[in-house]
């Protein structure tokens, strides 16, 4: 069974109330991008041209889903490094197929990372050298 639609938009909830199988379905409109997100996005947009390397971090477990679509629009032909984080929770096999997938993409490094690791900010400033070496001379610029 098709699920019930408002007649117009200036319907109201109340109206649009329909039973059905002993359920009661209320339609309305949700705001599904709030206003915080827009003005994330303009600022991403703003600052990317500025920004060397782009750090992403996603969830180990579910790599593919945990990404945002829309940062991959904003930082298209950035250099971007993909953390993998709570990689202990993860798979190892699938964190290592991932990674694997994402350091075969042209401009991208990845690094499985959790809670354990001593030094995860040397491994972050080296993945981000690869990416971007001019960058990381700031006391002598090659001026690339």
């Amino acid at each position: 069974m098709e699920p019930p639609r408002l007649a117009s938009p200036k319907q109201t909830a109340r109206e649009s109330a329909n039973a059905i199988g002993g359920w009661q379905i209320i339609l309305m409109a949700i705001q599904w991008f709030p206003g915080h997100m827009h003005l994330t996005r303009k600022a991403i947009a703003e600052r990317i041209k500025d920004i060397d390397v782009v750090i992403e971090m996603i969830d180990a477990r579910l790599p593919g889903s945990s990404a945002n679509p829309m940062l991959a629009e904003l930082i298209e032909g950035k250099p971007v490094l993909k953390v993998l984080s709570k990689q202990d929770m993860a798979d190892p096999l699938r964190t290592q197929a991932w990674l694997g997938h994402y350091n075969a993409l042209p401009g991208v490094r990845a690094l499985a990372m959790d809670t354990s690791m001593t030094a995860p900010a040397k491994a972050l400033k080296e993945a981000c050298q690869v990416l971007a070496p001019c960058a990381a001379a700031w006391s002598n610029p090659c001026g690339c």
